[in-house]
């Protein structure tokens, strides 16, 4: 078993180009004037906070180290915390490039706009490493907004990409990581993947670039759920001996391809490439195509007629909801249906796969657990007395679970992620952890943040963490799904002792 070594305690600086002074503290009160002087006090695992304004007066390339955040206003996706200017970069494999911010193993890039102005300038670079970029805005850059290349592994979600003379995001050698949930608009490529790189590109809007995807080479991408609108050339274009995974019969792509300027799909590549459950039109689509719904088998044929069985002495419970019938978590949604914790929507269908907010984490918490009171309840600038749910906000606040953010908001309707959820459950359940040798389980336990680690440990210890459809990753900032938070929160009651465990394989039990 892998052992973990204590951490020292993650310390957050700050740093505030307006008013800061590199002569300061780096506290809240006395802030350091620019990102470059800041870095030099920074250990793995620490924080630089940036107060709003434009940071150019910068030793670029900016390097975030190993382990170590760089937070701006990840609520506003950057808007106002701009990281400008390049500088002069040596690449391993490149050579010199001009490059705004270089992110090292485990760094993260939190709710920061980068803006390279230099001819030829790249946003942020990433070379085998394995960094995070999420609520960020790339914009403005004269080549791309992101480099990603080498053995990389890299996790961007949630960012926008706009007005890049080259490409939102390029992916290239060996790199794989994931894409998840971005904007790019009115830029070269949106995406662009060559040589032998295979991310999961998932969750995307593309829209008004002059070329949606362009995948060369050898690359291998998986596309799932994007969709694709109004490219000025093409929706997605296949170009040599790339082949993109566009679905198959147990994983439908579920990507959208509409009114682009030339073709949707425009493969001139050596692969007949099969689509598979994509919201397509084949007369939209140039070169080697097979389109295929997910349908179904079709019906036996009739035959003569035979008397109707006998009647099942022990027949199967119906299920309260169609949609669970072939759910991996069904059973544990039926027991909280019975415990009235969970409910499905009007048209009777329970949607296990749909995301959820902060407000409907309050409710199912307060639903699932009587806990005690721990803390006075809050008041918060969003939540009126007549919001519906703000009594389960009150309930959830004041037995532990959830707390609000430093600007006296609550933030109702935010989507909800993994993390999150572990978080409020290890708040509110008061779960103990001695040791975080049980992150060995989670090949990407990197991208756990360095104050959360002995959250997640204690969750995990715990058997609260439930990995669908792949065990061994966490995916800690994927937003939660109903299905997903159902089996969590039954664990955390059968955790209390008032609940018959259920097996799962996707329950972890370290």
């Amino acid at each position: 078993m892998v052992q973990f070594q204590p951490q020292p305690r993650a310390v957050t600086r700050h740093v505030n180009a307006l008013r800061g002074s590199d002569r300061g503290s780096g506290s809240a009160s006395s802030p350091f004037r620019s990102i470059t002087h800041a870095l030099k006090q920074v250990s793995a695992g620490d924080t630089l906070k940036l107060s709003p304004g434009t940071y150019r007066d910068e030793t670029f390339p900016i390097r975030v180290p190993v382990g170590v955040t760089l937070q701006g206003d990840g609520q506003r996706q950057g808007e106002g915390t701009v990281v400008l200017g390049g500088g002069r970069f040596n690449s391993p494999t490149f050579n010199m490039q001009s490059v705004a911010i270089v992110l090292m193993d485990r760094a993260m890039l939190w709710g920061i706009t980068v803006t390279n102005p230099e001819p030829n300038g790249t946003g942020a670079w990433i070379e085998s490493t394995h960094p995070t970029i999420r609520d960020c805005r790339f914009q403005g850059c004269r080549r791309e907004g992101v480099f990603v290349l080498g053995t990389s592994r890299p996790l961007i979600v949630n960012c926008i990409f706009e007005r890049n003379d080259a490409s939102g995001i390029f992916v290239m050698r060996q790199a794989k990581g994931e894409l998840r949930q971005n904007l790019c608009r009115n830029t070269g490529f949106g995406i662009a993947v060559s040589d032998s790189a295979a991310p999961l590109i998932t969750d995307n809007q593309l829209e008004d670039n002059r070329s949606g995807i362009v995948l060369s080479r050898t690359c291998r991408p998986v596309l799932r759920n994007n969709r694709i609108q109004r490219s000025q050339a093409d929706g997605l274009t296949v170009l040599g001996q790339a082949k993109p995974d566009l679905g198959d019969i147990q994983s439908a792509g579920g990507n959208t391809f509409e009114r682009s300027g030339r073709f949707d799909l425009h493969n001139t590549s050596a692969h007949l490439l099969v689509s598979v459950g994509n919201q397509l039109n084949p007369a939209h689509a140039s070169g080697s195509v097979v389109f295929r719904s997910i349908a179904l088998p079709p019906p036996m044929a009739a035959a003569a007629v035979a008397p109707p069985p006998p009647p099942n002495p022990n027949p199967l419970p119906q299920l309260p909801f169609p949609d669970i019938a072939d759910s991996w978590a069904q059973g544990f949604i039926v027991a909280l249906v019975d415990r009235n914790v969970i409910r499905g929507f009007p048209d009777g269908r329970f949607r296990p796969a749909a995301s959820l907010t902060r407000v409907q984490l309050a409710v199912l918490l307060t639903q699932a657990f009587n806990s005690p009171i721990q803390r006075l309840g809050q008041a918060f600038s969003d939540v009126s007395p007549e919001f519906w749910g703000y009594e389960a906000i009150q309930q959830a606040t004041r037995t532990g679970f959830i707390a609000g953010f430093p600007d006296g908001t609550f933030r109702p309707n935010e989507s909800l992620t993994r993390l999150q959820t572990m978080l409020a459950l290890n708040s509110g359940l008061r779960l103990a952890s001695s040791t975080l040798d049980s992150l060995a389980l989670y090949r990407d336990r990197a991208e756990i943040p360095s104050w959360a680690t002995a959250a997640v440990a204690a969750v995990t210890q715990n058997r609260l963490v439930v990995n669908y459809p792949r065990p061994e990753l966490l995916e800690p900032l994927r937003p939660i799904s109903r299905a997903e938070i159902s089996v969590m929160i039954y664990q955390g009651l059968v955790s209390r002792g008032v609940a018959s465990p259920m097996q799962s394989p996707f329950v972890m039990s370290p």
